[in-house]
């Protein structure tokens, strides 16, 4: 039967055969149909793939007449560290920073080339912190990236840290990272256990300048013996127990940041950096008097700037006094103490570490809770003060410290003669507003060793607070005061 001229007219050929003769015929036909459906299709599939090669054709001569493609590959380096350290102050910079080289590098194969042969673009902190142990594609990817920032030096930081991760088994990635640790510049552990360390197996450390390391495993303190071989450290930060037992090159350091439970053992740290600059300690008080009667005074001839915090903790009548007992900063200018409320304040401690350190210009109380006895104190030893800053100090001021705070020509001797600004919080209320008032400054015109005070803008704090800050011109003086719990 030939075909129909429509398919209206195939079916009401097909209608009038006997039902089994129209059966075979309908089977015919379909198979016909699908045969050229097939046909029409495998045809239309080879147009498409010459549609696509020539669109793939005009993309890639767009490509080659893109001005992008006319920088020279210096410049698109510096296009591409602009892209990857754009979001540098986020919390997972490293992991977006990853991400970016890595979609730098899928736009072309001109691209990718540029980005893997560029070692600065890895030379990044990569911050690794294992909650699992890292499986053969992490551990693949970590060497990859790590032997693509050569020549650079470069940082390193690795978190395994609390009770949830001591079954992480970080030491595969430590070898890994040790395998350039001649390149570190900066370390950065955050450890449960120290065990970690021995994997660095080198025998130098020639470009390490700071080390940073929490952990509280007691033991193991050994294990820090490659940092030994460091001739460039100079900046170090421990949160740590045991902290003066580390095996460290102590007395190159410069800048020193200790927290430690043990105040001796913080004490017993600072003491071995003889070179010391700045250091920061934070530790609570003694909870009884310490046996140091037998210990030498130790004289440390660089430390310019020193911030002792000693922690909340709770307690009261605590010891500080001890720590000052047997240190000698000559060098010293810039000291800020914190305190708890509730410490006991050792006056003759603090008197005589003043005198064996007599050019101290910067000082900070917080929390300290001085009477003006010890304030007096303080100011009558302290010759080279420009600037006082209380806070918290509740009971530290009264009208003698502010009347002996004026100038007056038979005054003798001056108190904090080169004293210029004097800003407290929360200072009390044991004294006469009229007094601050009526204060207009040191002299008119001061004598050469007595410096006037400072004109500074008077500061507020929030009106909880009790807020006196000095601002006085060479003649007229300017204070602003709150009562206790009386802002306005």
């Amino acid at each position: 039967m030939q075909a129909a001229d429509s398919p209206d007219v195939l079916f009401s050929q097909l209608m009038q055969l006997p039902t089994t003769t129209f059966e075979t015929q309908a089977k015919t036909l379909i198979a016909a149909s699908e045969a050229n459906i097939a046909r029409i299709e495998s045809q239309i599939r080879d147009l498409e793939r010459l549609r696509d090669r020539e669109r793939g054709v005009i993309a890639r001569l767009r490509m080659a007449i893109a001005p992008v493609n006319k920088l020279p590959a210096e410049l698109l380096v510096e296009i591409f560290s602009l892209v990857c350290c754009w979001n540098w102050s986020s919390f997972n910079y490293g992991k977006e920073r990853v991400k970016n080289v890595h979609k730098l590098s899928q736009v072309c194969a001109y691209w990718r080339r540029i980005v893997h042969t560029t070692p600065r673009l890895f030379r990044e902190s990569l911050v690794f912190r294992l909650q699992k142990t890292p499986d053969a594609d992490y551990l693949a990817v970590t060497k990859q990236w790590l032997e693509r920032s050569s020549p650079y030096s470069i940082p390193i930081h690795l978190e395994n840290w609390g009770e949830k991760w001591r079954s992480v088994d970080a030491g595969p990635l430590m070898d890994i990272m040790s395998a350039t640790a001649h390149r570190w510049h900066s370390a950065t552990f955050r450890l449960s256990s120290l065990d970690v360390l021995r994997r660095i197996r080198t025998v130098s450390l020639p470009s390490l300048r700071t080390f940073d390391l929490s952990s509280g495993d007691n033991k193991h303190h050994e294990l820090t013996r490659p940092l030994l071989t460091a001739p460039h450290l100079k900046t170090v930060t421990l949160r740590t127990c045991r902290t003066s037992k580390f095996l460290l090159p102590w007395a190159q350091i410069t800048v020193l940041d200790i927290d430690d439970d043990d105040p001796l053992e913080c004490l017993n740290a600072l003491v071995q950096c003889t070179s010391v600059t700045h250091a920061t300690i934070e530790t609570p008080p003694w909870k009884e008097p310490p046996d140091i009667s037998q210990r030498p005074m130790t004289t440390l001839s660089r430390l310019e700037e020193l911030t002792i915090d000693f922690e909340y903790h709770n307690m009261r009548g605590d010891l500080t006094g001890p720590f000052f007992a047997y240190l000698s900063l000559p060098a010293l200018k810039k000291l800020k103490i914190t305190m708890d409320m509730g410490d006991l304040w050792s006056s003759a401690d603090f008197t005589e570490f003043q005198r064996r350190s007599p050019n101290i210009e910067h000082l900070t109380f917080v929390g300290c809770e001085l009477d003006p006895n010890d304030l007096l104190a303080v100011l009558q030893n302290s010759p080279s003060l420009v600037d006082l800053d209380m806070e918290l100090c509740r009971f530290c001021l009264d009208d003698s410290i502010i009347l002996g705070l004026q100038y007056v020509p038979t005054q003798t001797p001056i108190l904090a003669p080169k004293l210029q600004t004097l800003s407290m919080s929360y200072a009390g209320s044991s004294f006469d507003e009229d007094d601050l008032d009526a204060m207009d400054g040191r002299a008119a015109p001061p004598p050469p060793s007595v410096s006037p005070w400072s004109k500074t803008p008077a500061r507020r704090n929030h009106p909880c607070y009790r807020v006196i800050v000095s601002a006085f011109p060479k003649v007229k003086c300017a204070a602003e005061c709150e009562r206790w719990g009386a802002g306005k």
